[in-house]
């Protein structure tokens, strides 16, 4: 029920100030479009939600990559498009990876797009520092990015009920 757990994620957001919280705006589908181009792959769905509504962004010390600055003509990239190219060129990360969340120790979460099942979603995958040998096994953190996102929201949630006692 991955657009259930997105929607579950986007609903609970409203338990934190504005000042816990930032994202990016929603960005038209052309421009999700012209960013799938230019990964030559396919957003999972839940994730192509997650950009039209928010862009990127997230609660305190999430910070989900999406689409930020971007310019058609290519001179410019910004969020999950400049850093999905550069990692493919500097880490030699697969194509088929798209880097959203850098836990901050080395591990960066990914969308799997080369296990994109019938419903035209994914699983999260963790990439470990340092990469991983020819044939990898990539630990899977969550099914979809919809269970993804509710998952980390939540988190959020019991971090800041923990805070507040």
């Amino acid at each position: 029920m991955s657009i259930v757990d997105l929607e579950r994620a986007f609903n609970l957001i409203g338990n934190f100030e504005e000042e816990e919280r930032f994202f990016g705006g929603k960005n038209p589908e052309n421009l999700i479009e012209k960013a799938e181009q230019d990964l030559d792959l396919q957003f999972p769905k839940t994730y192509r939600k997650f950009l039209k509504e928010y862009g990127y962004g997230g609660i305190n010390s999430l910070d989900i990559d999406g689409i930020t600055e971007y310019k058609f003509d290519g001179s410019d990239y910004g969020g999950v498009v400049w850093n999905t190219l550069n990692y493919r060129n500097d880490f030699s990360y697969p194509k088929y990876l798209i880097p959203i969340y850098n836990v901050g120790e080395g591990t960066i979460y990914c969308l799997d797009t080369s296990q994109m099942n019938e419903e035209g979603e994914c699983p999260v995958v963790a990439w470990p520092l340092g990469g991983y040998e020819e044939t990898p096994v990539l630990e899977v953190v969550a099914e979809d990015f919809g269970k993804f996102f509710l998952d980390m929201v939540q988190r959020q949630i019991e971090y800041k009920n923990a805070l507040a006692k």
